[in-house]
């Protein structure tokens, strides 16, 4: 059966644009044109379609890094507690505290252009390791710059067409609009893998220019294994949600899928990356000790392999070590298989591998932390709440009132020096692993077989 508009949207139509058809394609780039030609819309949809008597708003703003301010409008209700937050595109985090939002439960929401903009946000959150959200809720999202084209059979209904797509395309990238230089951030379709983002949730109309890239755009998310729940509307073109208040029958079921993915979270709280599970299970463990196993055989390999470097760099290091492993054992103090026990038992061994890893970490940044309620001052100087503070290992590590003035060379004498306090000092600021609460859980692996294998290769 051939394509053609729901019934009752299109009677809808006809009612407050009587039978006319609709008009031909504007040239590419006339701004102006599509203006005025859509302002008539605009006004039929100016006046709201909620009570506001039962509803408060406040405003806040974004600051962006050129310095301009972005306004941003909270809607809640006089009457309910705090439910799931839906950020429009962006700056909620900013000010979750400030209207008692659980950041755990952050969507992101967007439709058309603005979905665009909602999943290159999420896209950002994703490559900075930004705010974990919860849910991408889009709505016939504009999210290719190559659809400049369309089959025939969609032509006729498109109100949304092929050369208003390329105008708005073009007023973004200019120039660049369908080459290859164009980034997943700019049109998110170019986005190759879905891994890491959040769940999604996507709707469009069968008679919409984005169709397919909505389709193909969800399809990535299956690919990778994240869940998306995707909706084609039959015979509803771009645009068909803007009178839920004429109530179409196709329109009410559109906002009814929206209010449950939205409520969803507000029954049982974020779905997404961050949720916490119900239960610890065994493939949980299972998952724990294979990347356990895996990232620190990475590190071990960094580190044995800095303590080999030092080494073979400076042969009268190499030498003394040598001599150190033959002494102990002509005296019987070392096993054919040297255990971590008696490596313990050797000093110049150990001040080989903290001198090594002293200047060679193999992880240049800790973990970072968060400055709890309140704020703290370090150093004496202040940080508020919410800050993200961190330690370079590699600076921290060549601190000359530390660690003396030859910082740069490699000197395992320094751990054996008789001043006892230099050495304790040394040894609270000698963190290649991280410090506290959380430090490197595979710490005492590492150090295991680098105990065991270096005096068995020297």
């Amino acid at each position: 059966m051939p394509f053609k508009f729901d019934p009752e949207y299109n009677a809808i139509m006809k009612s407050l644009f009587g039978n006319k058809t609709i008009p031909a394609s504007l040239p590419v780039g006339d701004v102006e044109a599509r203006r005025a030609r859509m302002e008539p819309g605009i006004a039929i949809l100016a006046d709201p379609n909620f009570d506001l008597d039962h509803v408060t708003t406040r405003d806040f703003f974004a600051d962006t890094t050129d310095g301009h301010k972005i306004l941003l409008r909270w809607y809640s209700s006089k009457h309910k507690s705090l439910s799931p937050a839906v950020i429009y595109a962006h700056g909620g985090v900013a000010h979750s505290q400030e209207i008692g939002v659980d950041t755990s439960r952050i969507g992101i929401m967007g439709d058309s252009a603005g979905g665009g903009l909602a999943v290159a946000a999420a896209l950002l959150a994703r490559q900075n390791d930004g705010p974990r959200l919860a849910k991408v809720i889009l709505f016939s999202p504009m999210l290719d710059d190559r659809t400049v084209t369309a089959d025939e059979h969609l032509t006729p209904f498109l109100s949304w067409n092929t050369t208003d797509n390329e105008t708005g395309w073009q007023a973004l990238l200019g120039c660049s609009r369908g080459r290859e230089m164009v980034t997943e951030i700019a049109a998110p379709a170019r986005m190759v893998d879905a891994t890491g983002m959040p769940p999604l949730y996507i709707e469009v109309g069968e008679l919409d220019l984005f169709r397919n890239e909505s389709i193909e755009f969800a399809t990535k998310f299956y690919k990778a294994g994240i869940s998306a729940e995707l909706h084609v509307y039959p015979g509803c073109p771009h645009g068909f949600d803007i009178f839920p208040s004429r109530g179409t029958g196709v329109c009410k079921r559109a906002f009814e899928n929206r209010d449950r993915v939205i409520k969803k979270h507000d029954n049982q709280g974020s779905q997404g990356p961050s949720a916490v599970p119900d239960a610890f299970t065994s493939s949980h463990v299972v998952s724990g000790c294979v990347i356990n196993i895996i990232a620190g055989s990475d590190t071990t390999s960094i580190s044995l392999s800095a303590v080999l470097y030092y080494l073979l760099k400076n042969p009268s290091c190499m030498d003394k070590l040598r001599e150190e492993v033959d002494t102990f054992t002509a005296n019987g103090q070392l096993s054919t298989f040297v255990t971590y026990k008696e490596s313990q038992a050797m000093p110049y061994l150990q001040a080989v591998i903290k001198e090594a890893l002293r200047l060679h970490p193999a992880t240049g940044l800790p973990l970072e932390r968060v400055v709890p309620k309140g704020g703290a001052t370090i150093s004496g100087r202040f940080f508020p709440e919410g800050a993200i503070v961190g330690i370079n290992t590699w600076v921290a590590h060549r601190d000359r009132s530390i660690f003396g003035q030859d910082v740069d060379s490699f000197s395992p004498e320094r751990w054996l020096q008789d001043d006892e306090e230099r050495v304790v000092l040394m040894n609270r600021f000698w963190m290649p692993f991280g410090l506290g609460s959380r430090t490197c859980i595979g710490r005492h692996i590492s150090m295991l077989e680098m105990c065991k294998l270096i005096p068995a290769l020297v």
